[in-house]
């Protein structure tokens, strides 16, 4: 394989202002010369800057082509978000510097995996440089499905750029190898990523870079033949047949100088995330995140306190729904919803072991005494099969709630935006719990789904609810693991998925109480407690 020379970005003004490296891992990014590389642990070294730079393979000027990479018109990169709606900030930040090189923005035409940037070919003819357009193209592309990496099969790549790897599945990363080759004398394929120590993948991530224990350090791996859930695959020395090198290179806020003084105010708004959010992202904390599917679940901003509690009089004016799990464990959460959308998990009913009747009788009475009687209950699906815990009964569960004046809603499981049904749940609570700090560490984006403080089994379950490592986008054991509590979960996100997508209220129709106590507190919304 060819070796780069070192470009020495820090010390080399470019003619070109904006495109300089910044001494440390921005520069250790981009003169490595290993196949694969992560570039990542803590927020703000540059990331996202160095991964858009290192697509236009600047540095094959300094090893004999004499030509950039986006010089040459068969050169073809593909940078990588997770999400639609994620991936336009990579967009922007390529749109800040292409222009420069003479990239142009082309939308997604017919046959093209996505958007991308072209590049005018460039040749000389004696002493005259000549530029083409239609050159090289860098192509910028979501995986929001797992699916959606065949939309690139076919396609030959010599850079392929995944920012913050940690969203993305092993399984999407690992396709992509097979697109990244070259028939490009002179170009050699590279795969480049970027993350911080937090999402859905952080497991196999950590597993495949072992990022605290291997920093700076170029080994050479091979695949597992006899297990294709070995992330790391085997360690080689570098001569042997298809051994490919792999680095991890850490980053550190505290070396991006452009943003610490340009925005001095990202670690309080960092710090005020919480402790956890504060060492992952901080001090590139690699353990404090792991195994936890909700991970931007935080007790002091996502629990509401008694003395915010609405009383049952004035929850009977919202739009109240229950979610119902049902099993071996018994589980029913109130949920309400306000005029903006808002989702409250309001109380909670467990029951373990108990028979039939004695169930259908805790719900009822659960449900008068609350003056609820008659709001739907969303349950699942196995109420309407034989219940193997009550085998001597005729009639299904569903039947004998119904039989009682429960008003029981079978949870239709569709899929939602192309994901099956757990995965759309998943991502579904994980969007409502988003919330933003400023500064000074205050709100100032409230998420939309909190829960009441009295719902205890759901916040002692919930935060620890382990991510399935062959699946990162759902719950170990999809249900299945007995070890996992997530009954309380389920009841809650059936009742979320039915009530966060009913039709939204005139905010006219508020009741005249509430009202009066918004002016009273100068408040829109009961939320913001």
């Amino acid at each position: 394989m060819p070796t780069i020379q070192p470009l020495n970005l820090p010390g080399i003004k470019n003619k070109i202002p904006g495109l300089l490296a910044q001494p440390g891992s921005q520069s250790d990014f981009l003169n490595s010369e290993s196949f694969e590389v992560l570039y990542g642990g803590a927020a703000g070294p540059g990331k996202t800057w160095a991964l858009a730079l290192d697509a236009l393979g600047l540095q094959f000027r300094k090893i004999g082509l004499n030509k950039r990479a986006i010089e040459i018109p068969e050169y073809r990169g593909v940078l990588f978000r997770r999400q639609t709606t994620q991936l336009a900030d990579i967009i922007e930040e390529c749109a800040k510097y292409y222009p420069r090189y003479g990239g142009k923005y082309l939308s997604g035409k017919k046959g093209d995996p996505g958007v991308s940037f072209t590049f005018p070919a460039r040749y000389q003819k004696r002493r005259t440089v000549y530029r083409n357009p239609g050159g090289a193209r860098i192509y910028l592309c979501h995986l929001n499905n797992e699916r959606d990496k065949e939309n690139h099969q076919g396609f030959e790549y010599q850079f392929v750029g995944f920012d913050e790897l940690t969203q993305f599945l092993f399984s999407q990363y690992i396709y992509l190898f097979s697109r990244c080759r070259s028939t490009i004398p002179g170009i050699f394929p590279r795969v480049r990523a970027t993350t911080n120590p937090v999402g859905i993948g952080l497991g196999w991530v950590k597993k495949r870079f072992r990022p605290q224990i291997d920093q700076k350090k170029e080994k050479y791996f091979i695949a597992d033949p006899m297990d294709n859930k070995n992330y790391r695959g085997i360690e080689v020395s570098p001569n042997i047949q298809h051994a490919l090198s792999r680095l991890f290179i850490p980053g550190r806020l505290m070396e991006n100088k452009i943003l610490m003084r340009s925005d001095p105010g990202y670690i309080s708004r960092i710090k005020a995330m919480g402790p956890k959010y504060s060492k992952a992202l901080l001090d590139s904390d690699w353990d404090v995140m792991e195994g936890q599917f909700f991970d931007i679940w935080n007790s002091d901003i996502h629990i509401v306190k008694k003395e915010y509690y609405l009383d049952w009089r004035d929850i009977k004016q919202f739009s109240v729904t229950g979610g119902l799990d049902y099993g071996n464990v018994m589980v029913l959460h109130l949920l309400l919803k306000d005029w903006n959308n808002n989702v409250l998990i309001v109380d909670e009913l467990s029951s373990i072991g108990e028979t039939r009747d004695k169930r259908v009788g805790r719900v009822k009475d659960f449900l008068k005494a609350r003056g609820l009687d008659k709001i739907p209950i969303v349950a699942d699906t196995n109420m309407w099969a034989h219940d193997a815990f009550d085998m001597n009964q005729q009639e299904f569960p569903a039947q004998a709630f119904m039989n009682a004046g429960i008003n029981l809603i079978k949870v239709s499981k569709r899929s939602v935006d192309n994901y099956h049904y757990r995965v759309a749940c998943n991502i579904a609570v994980k969007n409502a719990l988003y919330y933003e700090v400023n500064d000074s560490g205050l709100i100032i984006k409230q998420p939309k789904l909190k829960v009441y403080n009295r719902c205890e089994k759901f916040i002692e379950t919930f935060p620890t609810l382990p991510v399935d490592e062959d699946d990162p986008e759902d719950i170990q054991g999809h249900g299945n693991d007995k070890s996992v509590e997530d009954h309380w979960y389920d009841a809650a996100k059936m009742g979320y998925m039915v009530i966060s997508e009913t039709i939204k209220q005139n905010v006219d129709e508020k009741p005249g109480w509430l009202k009066e106590l918004e002016r009273a507190n100068n408040k829109t919304e009961f939320m913001a407690q």
